[in-house]
Order: structure tokens, then C-alpha cells, then sequence
């Protein structure tokens, strides 16, 4: 606290003290604790220091403890500053939001490509005036479903039912061959469950044609069956983005006489990273928000 007498601070204060000091009454309240509590008392009132902040909020001391404790919760006024983060969940909802808050000179915005998420930075700090920081719009990418799926078995092996039902349950996804045109492919294998895989053998069309065995009342007879070495999936990765080509190798393992299936989706970063800096391109279109590429610092 300033030492100038003149300080409206400390007149406060010693306004404060010297009305209190004037409701003791001499006949009743003579003891020098008595003046000393009334004295403490004063002191304890809320008041707002001088400290060139326009969103300094009073405060009192608190005698028991000597602790300092914010009073902006019993101002009955609006709150001076907005501080909240808001977590918004398509791309739009962000844009609309930071065009509606944003400080032309203030306001910036961090991408994190690692995270998919763009942070608004509303009240960020300028050159030559400190700010806090506080005001915050969030939008981080959300997967769809089906991109979900297919990235959650890339790479499993599967049995011939088991490979046949997951086809069957995805077919929307497959784009080239149409999923019923692979489907059907794979159903050859599927309604051979007791046959026995002897070779197989890659065609000039980039198909692979499986020889098998198959027992029938006794007597056995070879047969074969073709599956492609690749298919095309036509897969929304996220929330709100284009749809993209995503190629699939499919790959097979004959051991035993048995036969297990996966794929190996080729380069899905590429689309991954695609899609983001879409995102990217679609929230710089959107206002004269400058962005950075980095972590957003921390909040005041």
C-alpha cells in the first residue's frame, strides 16, 4: 500500500477505520481490545486497490488465517472478463463463434496437427499490452464410425466367416469392386468350410486364384476360387470432411489346409493430413484471424 497520506487507497482505509473507531461507545466498549477488534474489523471491509487494471475485482483480508479473498462472487454486476473455454463440435460452429468474439488485434488462433484440434485464443496478449488469455474456442476433429472401424482391424487376420460378415457388414464402405461383387467373392471361401487349400496363384488381372480340395460323400475334387488383390474403400474420416479413395491390399495365409484373410490399408496418414489441412484452409477463409502452427500458450 502507497505511504502518501493523501492515497485514496488509504484514505479508504483510514475512513474506514475511523468510522468504525466511532460507533464504540466510551462507557461500554473502554477496553484496548475492544478498539483493537473494531480496528481489525475495518480493515477487513473489501476495497479496490489502485493497481491500473481495469478488471481488478475487490478484495478483503481476512483476519483469521491472514488469507486474500477474491469478492467478485457477491458483485451483483456483470462479470468483468470472459473467461471460459468453449469446446465446439463441428467446424462451423467455430468459425461462427470466433468471428463473433474475436479482437482484430488481439485474437489468434493455434493448429496442432498431431492433435487435429484448432485453439482460439480470443483476449490474446498484444505487443506492448498484456491480456489474459482466458477467452477460448476449441474444435478438434471428430473420426466417423466407419473410418473408426476399418483403421481399428487394418492388419488383423481374420477366419473366412469371420472376413466374410465383416465384408458383409461394411458394404456401404467398398467402393471398387462394389461390396457385393466383393462379397460374393469372398462366399466362395466361406460355404467351403471343410475344404482343404493346397496353392494359389496370381493372374495376369491382379487377382489371386486359391486351389483347393473339397470332399464330397467321399470322393474329392479340386476346385478353385479367386479373390482380388486389392479394394477400393470410399471412407468419410471425419466429422464434416470430404469423402476420400483409400486403397486396401488384400492379403492371405494358407496353413494347414486353412486359409486366413486381412487387408492393409495403404497411406491413411496421407488422407489424415489432407483433411486437416482442409480444415485449416477453411478457417483462415473464414476472417482475419492470423494462424500459428504450435501449443497455445497457457492462460494468465
Amino acid at each position: 500500500m502507497s505511504a502518501d497520506p493523501n492515497d485514496p487507497e488509504r484514505s479508504g482505509l483510514r475512513s474506514g477505520v475511523d468510522a468504525e473507531l466511532g460507533r464504540i461507545n466510551p462507557e461500554t466498549d473502554n477496553s484496548a481490545m475492544e478498539i483493537a477488534l473494531r480496528a481489525g474489523a475495518a480493515l477487513a471491509r473489501p476495497v479496490l486497490p489502485r493497481l491500473g487494471a481495469g478488471d481488478v475485482e475487490p478484495y478483503a483480508v481476512v483476519p483469521v488465517g491472514h488469507t486474500l479473498e477474491g469478492l467478485a462472487r457477491f458483485i451483483p454486476e456483470k462479470p468483468r472478463r470472459t473467461r471460459q473455454t468453449v469446446k465446439l463440435s463441428d467446424l462451423r460452429s467455430f468459425v461462427v463463434y470466433v468471428a463473433r468474439f474475436r479482437d482484430p488485434e488481439r485474437s489468434l488462433i493455434y493448429t496442432q496437427e498431431a492433435r487435429l484440434t484448432a485453439t482460439a485464443i480470443l483476449d490474446h496478449p498484444a505487443p506492448g499490452q498484456p491480456d489474459w488469455g482466458q477467452h477460448r474456442a476449441v474444435f478438434t476433429l471428430t473420426p466417423t464410425p466407419a473410418w473408426t472401424a476399418w483403421l481399428g482391424v487394418n492388419g488383423r487376420r481374420f477366419g473366412q466367416v469371420e472376413f466374410a460378415e465383416w465384408v458383409e457388414n461394411h458394404l456401404p464402405d467398398i467402393a471398387d469392386p462394389t461390396g457385393g461383387v466383393l462379397l460374393e467373392m469372398v462366399k466362395q471361401l466361406d460355404i467351403r468350410k471343410a475344404v482343404q487349400f493346397e496353392s494359389s496363384i496370381r493372374l495376369d488381372n491382379g487377382q489371386t486364384q486359391l486351389t483347393y480340395v473339397e470332399t464330397v460323400t467321399g470322393s474329392q475334387a479340386k476346385s478353385t476360387a479367386t479373390i482380388p488383390e486389392t479394394f477400393i474403400l470410399g471412407l468419410i474420416p471425419f466429422e464434416g470432411a470430404d469423402q476420400y479413395k483409400l486403397t486396401a491390399r488384400l492379403r492371405y495365409r494358407l496353413t494347414e489346409g486353412k486359409v486366413a484373410l486381412w487387408f492393409e490399408l495403404l497411406r491413411p496418414g496421407d488422407v489424415v493430413r489432407d483433411a486437416w489441412s482442409r480444415v485449416v484452409e477453411q478457417i483462415g477463409a473464414a476472417g482475419a484471424v492470423p494462424i500459428l502452427g504450435g501449443e497455445p500458450p497457457d492462460a494468465a
